[in-house]
């Protein structure tokens, strides 16, 4: 297996018609899949953008695309059908930014990104951008300090909040805390922490329902990253630990992923040339075996981000999934247990030191 780390996304309309967006060598292309027809038609979007871009799509199906061109300039475009609107949002080039997020709450658009404030010090600011249909509001949300690598951060909806899952230095390293956005009020309140521990963390997927959080990373341990799986009951200002559990054997575990699939809570990840993955029929209490999908040892693998638009009731919630590349697009590390291999849990042995 080769697994890309690129930037791919996949976007589903109220139609169900698919929509693959990637960017490569200053392009961003999509491949538009048409239900009804089975046929399939590639369209270049733009050729001017640097790495960093991002998609959504309202409940009218029109697709917002917002990256960074080459002058370094904040562009957002507008599509539908055959119709492409560009409006360059930035009056003056702005530093590079760093994970390029848009997300829709209605029709209000939210952007968010990452600039780099001091690069001896590693230090980054967090930018909101909220757009309500008149005015454009702009908020730092937080200034944050790394540890080695700039972490992602999660975006999640609930009603009229918006929250932001990020990684941010505390006294021990890297922990993980989550700021929440009142949409009415257009304002940010105070971080809470989630997180503790004194292992160094990378890497971070949620899945928000009501004020029950589930989320997942990769923590070293003894020079190796397990798969981390907490739950969390999130009441006021307070973050509730419900369950943890260390998922993986200690290996090169990365990039984990967390899908919501009919009735079983999915954790998927990387480990060295393959896609392994566990599943909880019970929110996450109980965990089954660890999966090893062989067929992700033979194919090429990305990690799609996932929109969904569809007007169907849909049987999963994700943010990302694992997956083969065109031609042959499908997702891969939750579903029906075929061509899966069980990997065995290596038993942890205490290590009893000298006198």
């Amino acid at each position: 297996m080769t697994f890309y780390n690129e930037k791919v996304s996949i976007l589903t309309d109220s139609y169900q018609n698919v929509y693959s967006f990637q960017w490569r060598n200053k392009t961003i292309s999509t491949y538009f899949f048409n239900i009804l027809s089975g046929e399939m038609e590639k369209k270049t979007i733009v050729e001017d953008s640097l790495e960093e871009y991002d998609i959504a799509i309202g409940k009218n199906d029109y697709i917002y695309l917002v990256y960074q061109n080459l002058d370094r300039h904040l562009v957002l475009v507008t599509m539908f059908g055959d119709y492409i609107d560009m409006v360059i949002l930035t009056e003056e080039p702005v530093s590079n930014v760093y994970d390029l997020s848009i997300l829709l709450d209605r029709e209000e658009i939210h952007i968010f990104y990452n600039v780099l404030l001091n690069e001896a010090e590693k230090l980054y600011r967090l930018y909101h951008h909220h757009y309500d249909d008149e005015i454009w509001v702009t908020n730092v949300v937080e200034d944050t300090k790394i540890q080695q690598v700039l972490n992602p951060f999660c975006l999640s909806l609930q009603d009229y909040s918006l929250f932001v899952f990020y990684y941010d230095y505390a006294e021990e390293g890297e922990e993980i805390f989550l700021k929440k956005y009142d949409i009415v009020e257009k304002k940010w309140l105070e971080k809470q922490r989630i997180t503790r521990g004194f292992n160094s963390k990378l890497y971070i997927d949620i899945l928000l329902e009501e004020n029950i959080l589930n989320i997942v990373y990769s923590q070293n341990f003894d020079g190796n990253l397990s798969i981390v799986y907490e739950k969390y009951n999130i009441v006021g200002a307070d973050t509730v630990l419900l369950k943890r559990e260390i998922l993986s054997n200690e290996e090169n575990c990365s990039y984990p992923t967390i899908i919501k699939y009919v009735d079983k809570l999915w954790v998927a990840w990387i480990e060295y040339d393959a896609v392994l993955s566990r599943y909880s029929v019970d929110e996450g209490e109980i965990w089954s075996s660890i999966y090893l999908w062989e067929r992700s040892k033979n194919i090429d693998v990305v990690r799609y981000k996932y929109v969904d638009n569809s007007i169907k009731e849909s049987n999963k919630k994700l943010n990302y999934s694992f997956g083969s590349i065109y031609p042959d697009i499908s997702f891969i590390g939750f579903g029906l247990l075929e061509d899966v291999q069980e990997v065995p849990i290596k038993k942890k042995y205490r290590k009893i030191p000298r006198f």
